[in-house]
């Protein structure tokens, strides 16, 4: 009887990356899509500019120059519109609360 205990925590998607050489057509990638959720993407989804902020300033706190913001899949006229109005404005002015000073 084996002793390694498993967890029910989905594994990492590093198979994922594998399955770009394996699948060879677009309704592969379909069917692999299904089985990833919003919980197993690291980073920020959707239209709230606060968790896509949150991680700008993480990787400014961290004493990164500059970080690259993108967009996987569809709508990207829309997302960058959503990043450009929504997000960068807040990131690229010094927030000066964060700093403990307040207006």
């Amino acid at each position: 009887m084996s002793s390694i205990k498993r967890d029910s925590t989905p594994p990492p998607l590093w198979h994922l990356v594998e399955s770009a050489q394996l699948l060879p057509l677009p309704r592969h990638f379909e069917q692999l899509a299904q089985l990833v959720t919003e919980d197993m993407v690291s980073a920020p989804c959707g239209l709230d500019p606060e968790p896509h902020i949150k991680v700008v300033w993480a990787y400014q706190e961290a004493g990164f120059d500059e970080v690259y913001l993108g967009q996987a899949g569809g709508r990207l006229e829309g997302a960058f519109d959503f990043l450009a109005a929504q997000v960068l404005p807040r990131v690229r002015e010094p927030d000066l609360s964060r700093c403990g000073v307040l207006l």
